[in-house]
């Protein structure tokens, strides 16, 4: 049997979660079809692979480092916000990068917060 202490802790646990308004990062993830977390992961190993070359003046360093700092700062955030203009932002860049389309990228700030 559970100590009383355990349970208020698991109620407390409970609560936060249905408070919760944004998405985890597995939960913000599968908003993404399996296509395109590939591609992502491709483009995300290109980028690592690119900035750890070191070259500065490389074709595509500036491009790569900002996306890195990007998932880190997603990696970082203790939960998404789809209404968040970054989200928005960090999207148009996959637009840009070919990771998604316009299409889906209007499509994934549209959708509901799964509960």
């Amino acid at each position: 049997m559970n100590t009383l202490q355990e349970q208020i802790e698991d109620i407390a646990a409970r609560v936060a979660k249905l408070e919760r308004k944004g998405l985890n990062q597995g939960e913000f993830r599968l908003l993404f079809t399996f296509q395109e977390r590939v591609a992502e992961t491709a483009f995300l190993r290109s980028a690592e692979a690119l900035v750890s070359a070191g070259d500065t003046s490389a074709t595509g360093y500036t491009e790569a480092l900002a996306y890195l700092t990007m998932i880190a700062d997603f990696r970082d955030a203790g939960e998404i916000f789809l209404n968040d203009p970054a989200v928005a932002a960090a999207l148009d860049f996959y637009v840009v990068w070919g990771i998604l389309t316009q299409a889906r990228r209007d499509e994934i700030l549209t959708l509901a917060t799964p509960v």
